[in-house]
């Protein structure tokens, strides 16, 4: 019997999606369908029912659009369901853990000859309400950052977007009462202004927010960024940018596989640089293996 051929959902908005000519050519060439998507549910329901048949599915966008179809197929039910990823974002961050090639059609080529790594994902409760992801979850102003970064501005500036409402934010950004439980043992409590709950390295538009990250090794890498004086929050984004985060003296960094996050006021969250809302009680979880992804 031949098996069913890929399912490729096309995010017309994505940062590049005027870019997508050669994935068209590539999916009619090899009898794949590609849908444009109406809007994210639609992408959801149609990713979640072709992975119950068992149908390798394409997210073809950005950050924002993988992030969608992923959390659809972790909650779906299907077992460790196939996912392959066509880069069309503005900052494709997950895709830099994977090391994939920069122009698509070598991602394509890398698509068809179907190699798989089976990848962890993040199970993730905020005051009761369940959701997963892939890559990377902030807690605290960077949560502000998503939810004030307007689409336009990224589309136009690309990971610059991100440099920009940094800057401008960092000054009169105020910190969060906030206490951050590790594996249910070890544990900090205090002014918080950020805390970074990862699976992957990058975020931001290309910054190794987590470069002790591994997407397969079970683990998530924490950093709580306590607040400072200016000199120290601008000491805290040079490490940042330099990709050593841990090494900042104002950075508590974790390695586990549970944080439990408590916060004595609602706190804003972002999931791969998508805005959540604000909560009080946060909970995230390794899923080990939760997905195959297709890799170079």
């Amino acid at each position: 019997m031949t098996p069913p051929q890929a399912l490729i959902l096309l995010n017309p908005h994505a940062g590049t999606a005027d870019e997508a000519a050669p994935l068209r050519r590539w999916a009619q060439a090899r009898g794949h369908e590609l849908v444009e998507t109406r809007d994210p549910e639609d992408a959801r329901s149609r990713a979640v029912a072709a992975a119950r048949e068992d149908r390798l599915v394409i997210a073809a966008g950005g950050d924002g659009t993988l992030h969608g179809i992923a959390g659809a197929l972790l909650q779906c039910g299907a077992p460790c369901p196939r996912l392959g990823v066509a880069p069309l974002g503005t900052g494709n961050d997950f895709v830099r853990s994977l090391n994939y090639p920069e122009r698509l059609e070598e991602v394509l080529e890398l698509i068809d000859a179907e190699r798989v790594l089976p990848v962890d994902a993040v199970d993730a409760s905020f005051d009761g309400e369940a959701c997963a992801y892939l890559n990377v979850g902030s807690v605290g102003v960077a949560g502000e950052l998503a939810a004030e970064l307007e689409a336009e501005a990224k589309r136009r500036w690309g990971p610059l977007a991100y440099v920009w409402a940094a800057l401008s934010k960092a000054p009169q950004a105020s910190p969060y009462e906030l206490e951050v439980a590790c594996d249910n043992a070890r544990s900090v409590r205090g002014a918080f202004l950020n805390v970074v709950v990862a699976n992957g390295i990058y975020a931001g538009g290309g910054y190794r927010i987590a470069p002790d990250a591994r997407l397969d090794d079970g683990l998530l890498q924490v950093y709580a960024v306590r607040d400072g004086s200016w000199l120290e929050r601008v000491g805290v984004a040079a490490h940042v940018a330099l990709g050593d985060a841990a090494a900042s003296d104002s950075v508590h960094p974790f390695s586990a596989r549970e944080v439990h996050i408590r916060a004595l006021a609602p706190v804003p969250v972002d999931l791969d640089g998508e805005p959540r809302g604000e909560f009080r009680s946060l909970h995230f979880a390794v899923r080990s293996a939760a997905l195959r992804i297709l890799v170079p």
